[in-house]
C-alpha cells in the first residue's frame, strides 16, 4: 500500500494492490482491480472532512462492490450522509449499490438512524 495526499494527487496506475488518500482526518483507500473495487474509509469521517471524501471518491474510476468501514472509528450525521451519497452516485454511475461491511455498532446505528431520516423525508 502507498500514500498520496492532498487534492490534485494521481492515483498512478489502476491495477495496483491499494490506494490511500486522507480527506481531513479520515483515510480512504482502495483496494482490488478497476472492476470490483473494495473502498476502504479509516479514521474519522465528520462535518470537517466530507467534502473532501466526496471528492475523493467521486475522482475513482472502479466499480465498488464494498464500502468497508472496519477502520472507522468515529461518524456523525453529516459523515453518514456522505456514505450514503458515495453508495448512490456509485450505484446511478454502476447500476449496483456497494454493501456496507465492517462496520462497528456505533457506527451501523449512525448510518442506519441516518438512513431512516432520509426516507422519511423522502415519503413525506
Amino acid at each position: 500500500m502507498w500514500g498520496i495526499t492532498g487534492k490534485n494527487a494521481r492515483f498512478g496506475d489502476e491495477r495496483r494492490a491499494a490506494r490511500t488518500m486522507h480527506a481531513g482526518i479520515a483515510r480512504i483507500a482502495v483496494r482490488g482491480p478497476v472492476e470490483h473495487g473494495v473502498l476502504e474509509i479509516s479514521g474519522e469521517l465528520d462535518f470537517s472532512s466530507v467534502d473532501d471524501a466526496l471528492e475523493v471518491v467521486a475522482s475513482l474510476p472502479h466499480h465498488m462492490v464494498s464500502i468497508d468501514l472496519a477502520g472507522l472509528e468515529f461518524v456523525d450525521g453529516a459523515g453518514a450522509r456522505a456514505i450514503e451519497q458515495m453508495r448512490d452516485d456509485r450505484a446511478e454511475l454502476h447500476h449496483e449499490r456497494p454493501a456496507i461491511i465492517g462496520a462497528t455498532p456505533a457506527v451501523d446505528r449512525t448510518i442506519r438512524f441516518v438512513r431512516s431520516r432520509r426516507a422519511r423525508m423522502l415519503t413525506h
